[in-house]
């Protein structure tokens, strides 16, 4: 009895090859678009941070400046910019941070003239405002 051993044709074998390729051609531009989408949103994110302590380093100059005119006895309405409101012992700026955000500062004001932060957060610049653009089903009718 002869046995014959299994071969593999050409067919077979460039098949397999041609899918090998298709298969790496593929997962190379799936690793090269992930790589591109983390970067953009790393630099977002760098942005985003860069922004953020822009505004704080902008509200601690203000928070100074207040606090040494509150000592000379007059506050201004305005400082680098950044309109003051001051009331019933307070004082509210807000720093712009840039896409719709702010750094939003309340201060209390003791009578030598030091303050107290009583608020140092970000938050939306803008009101928010809901999209009724999209026609959604209520369950009625058609």
């Amino acid at each position: 009895m002869s046995r014959r051993t299994p071969r593999i044709g050409m067919g077979t074998a460039s098949l397999v090859v041609i899918f090998a390729v298709l298969s790496l051609t593929v997962f190379s531009l799936l690793t090269l678009m992930t790589a591109r989408n983390d970067r953009a949103l790393a630099q977002r994110t760098a942005d985003s941070v860069q922004s953020y302590y822009a505004a704080d380093t902008q509200a601690a100059h203000i928070r100074k400046a207040v606090e040494q005119a509150a000592r000379a006895g007059a506050l201004p309405s305005e400082i680098d910019g950044v309109s003051l409101e001051a009331a019933g012992g307070e004082v509210r700026y807000a720093c712009p941070m840039g896409e719709g955000m702010a750094l939003r500062v309340t201060l209390a004001l003791s009578p030598d003239g030091a303050t107290t932060v009583r608020a140092w957060q970000a938050a939306a610049d803008e009101a928010w405002q809901a999209d009724t653009t999209i026609q959604v089903w209520d369950g009625e009718g058609e």
